[in-house]
């Protein structure tokens, strides 16, 4: 017996048959050469299986799982092979076949979804983890299992993603619960995908999370760590609000000198008008006064402004030689206190704008000096020290103090506790944003009145710079 694939059409009913399944069979197919071309009904004529010998032929259609997508063929040169019984046993191999063709397909269906799947999985540049909800006997959600984790998963959160798959999320973070557990589990089963943002404190970053669910107690999150963007937004906000302040400031600030200006030119103008010339020189010096106070404001502010935009080359500066240049350049007002400076400089190389970063040593101690007091043996010191992986440079004095509620303010634009001492209020601002150029913060300790002051900083960026170069 023969086996192959072919068309059919049934012949004349005393010579073949057709199955209610589709199958036809013939057991004597030599009369049909007989037959006259234009009586032949075949789709085929002249059949090369009966022009081979074949007398008995069976079609048997192969179905997936209604519609054909393959015909069994058998062929055999005896008469009267095929029998109703046969047929159908035929037609149930012919099933069988079909059954197997059809998963057959749904398995290479499968796997070409399950390569496009893990190559999008694993090209993703956000994180994505695959979890299972686990409950405890009572079916209550009491943890879930990180059942997948594609490589950017390693990326974003610092965990091995090699050692994530099959560990319990209270294990992996270190929580019990594990986080976002109710959120997750409510997704899980049957609830509304989620996506939020989030300060995950397990690992100390900013997240934004999707999460879907794609079967009954399993869900999937996709997420990306953003915490560097959650940084430059907190520090647009922080400049903007500052840039609100520093503007109400300037406003108000510049207004009083203006006001005065006003004031007095209308007094100048009665002056003029009834003669009065020693009033006039009063009033003119009031003018005068007004507007050089206004013109130091300006030069003020420009100098703030210039801080990380106007740049000198940068060069290697010790910073025992810098701060002796700088305190020279405060000699004068220090002799006139009788201030003693004493400086304890470990040998450190700062690498920058030479100018700025003396201007930072210079404007500390120049406040140090403006705000001694009556201290009888008036001192500041100037050094540096190692808080932990910090390297630390600090000015100290034993002045007047200052007292901790107003810690915040000294370094804001304008600010002047005594309003009566001299300068205009941006020498400490400035020297906040020099330190913030070097990537550093500058922060003030003192007990309060009468107990002397210490300003401390860091220069990050100077320190690299240097360091990268020594």
């Amino acid at each position: 017996m023969h086996l192959r694939p072919g068309h059919f059409r049934h012949g004349q009913p005393d010579l073949s048959a057709v199955h209610p399944g589709g199958s036809f069979w013939i057991n004597d197919s030599f009369p049909l050469l007989d037959l006259p071309p234009g009586e032949d009904p075949r789709h085929n004529p002249r059949n090369r299986c009966i022009h081979g010998g074949y007398a008995s032929v069976a079609l048997v259609p192969i179905r997936n799982p209604d519609r054909i997508v393959g015909l069994l063929q058998f062929n055999d040169r005896r008469k009267g092979c095929f029998s109703l019984g046969t047929v159908e046993l035929l037609e149930g191999i012919a099933a069988h076949i079909g059954a197997a063709l059809t998963q057959r397909q749904a398995d290479d269906g499968l796997r070409r979804s399950e390569r496009k799947y893990r190559t999008l999985f694993e090209s993703l540049a956000e994180g994505v983890a695959l979890h299972e909800i686990v409950k405890d006997e009572a079916g209550k959600a009491v943890d879930y299992r990180i059942l997948d984790v594609n490589p950017a998963y390693q990326r974003h959160t610092g965990i091995d993603a090699a050692s994530a798959p099959g560990r319990l999320g209270s294990e992996i973070y270190g929580t019990l619960p594990p986080p976002f557990l109710v959120e997750y589990d409510r997704v899980a089963n049957g609830g509304e995908d989620l996506a939020f943002e989030t300060w995950f404190a397990p690992l100390a970053r900013h997240f934004r999370i999707s999460v879907v669910s794609h079967r009954q107690g399993q869900f999937a999150t996709l997420f990306d760590d953003i915490t560097r963007r959650r940084g430059r937004e907190e520090e647009l906000r922080q400049k903007t609000a500052e840039m609100e302040r520093f503007t109400r400031m300037i406003s108000h600030d510049l207004k009083a000198p203006l006001v005065t200006v006003g004031t007095f030119l209308g007094f100048v103008e009665r002056d003029l008008e009834e003669g009065s010339l020693e009033r006039l020189g009063k009033d003119l010096g009031f003018i005068r006064g007004a507007t050089v106070k206004m013109a130091r404001r300006l030069e003020d502010l420009l100098a703030i402004s210039e801080v990380g935009r106007v740049v000198n080359a940068p060069e290697e500066v010790d910073l025992a030689d810098l701060i002796r240049e700088s305190v020279k350049t405060v000699a004068g007002a220090i002799a006139i206190a009788g201030v003693e400076v004493r400086i304890d400089a470990s040998p450190v190389t700062l690498f920058g704008d030479r100018s700025q970063l003396e201007q930072v040593w210079q404007n500390l101690v120049e406040n140090a000096v403006k705000y001694m007091g009556d201290q009888p043996s008036p001192r500041i010191d100037l050094g540096v020290v190692a808080q932990g992986d910090q390297t630390v440079f600090f000015v100290r004095d034993n002045g007047i103090g200052i007292d901790p509620r107003f810690h915040g303010r000294v370094f804001e634009p304008f600010e002047k506790l005594d309003a009566a001492s001299e300068g205009t209020g941006l020498g400490l601002a400035l020297v906040r944003r020099i330190v913030e150029i070097h990537q550093g913060r500058v922060w003030l300790e003192s007990e309060g009145q009468g107990r002397g002051s210490r300003f401390l900083f860091t220069l990050p960026r100077a320190l690299k710079g240097g360091e990268s170069r020594g």
